[in-house]
């Protein structure tokens, strides 16, 4: 009746395959299916996520009890930045996150109307998002032999590589105090958040092509590329 223990395990796999049409590639003129015919192979997405908990309760003594709760997710998912079948793998890249967080709480019974509980919490929460390839992105309208796929993009997807990531104090401390038949609760709660975020969208630069001829020629309609600052 001094210590317990409790730990959880959780798991997941999954996987999918992302196929790419491209039924006017083989109409297009030869220098570009040379070029695209390797952007068009399928790709599988994938989800692997990992989770487990470990909780430590004490009870120190009759007017004291201590517990400890530890969490942990690491998640991957891969190509999951961008998908289609309309976008070559390239054009995507690895989705992930990892939290950790540690919370601890200290209840101590001052008088047997009168309870102090103290809880503190460190979280650290990243979700970066990767990038398949470091080339320029392309966007081109797929149009010949009488097939209209729309817009198929490869390069690196413009708002790849980015990352978020938040990491989290917070301190509380409340009071319960029973005056018959009331109960009386105040406290002090502190919450301290650290966020950095990286979104560099566009910095890669992006291309873009109203035909096969035109990518052929390499004179895009449009190039966009932001800076940083």
């Amino acid at each position: 009746d001094k210590v317990f223990f409790f730990a959880a395990y959780e798991g997941q796999r999954s996987k999918l395959p992302n196929p790419v049409v491209l039924n006017s590639l083989p109409f297009a003129p030869a220098a570009i299916q040379t070029l695209l015919q390797p952007k068009v192979a399928s790709y599988d997405i994938s989800r692997q996520q990992d989770t487990l908990l470990g909780k430590v309760d004490f009870n120190l003594s009759e007017k004291d009890q201590l517990w400890f709760c530890f969490n942990q997710q690491n998640f991957t998912g891969t190509n999951l930045e961008n998908s289609g079948t309309l976008s070559a793998e390239e054009h995507t890249g690895n989705s992930n996150v990892k939290t950790s967080t540690l919370t601890a709480a200290w209840v101590r019974s001052m008088t047997p109307k009168w309870i102090n509980e103290f809880r503190f919490q460190f979280s650290r929460d990243q979700e970066p998002g990767l990038a398949n390839t470091n080339s320029p992105e392309v966007a081109v309208t797929a149009n010949a032999g009488g097939f209209n796929d729309g817009t198929f993009s490869f390069g690196r997807n413009n708002f790849s590589p980015r990352e978020t990531t938040i990491t989290r104090y917070q301190f509380i401390n409340s009071q319960t105090y029973l005056a018959g038949p009331h109960t009386i609760k105040y406290g002090l709660d502190i919450l301290i958040d650290r966020i950095f975020n990286f979104f560099p969208g566009l910095f890669g630069g992006s291309y873009t092509f109203t035909s096969y001829a035109n990518l052929a020629a390499g004179t895009p309609s449009r190039y966009r590329q932001s800076f940083a600052g």
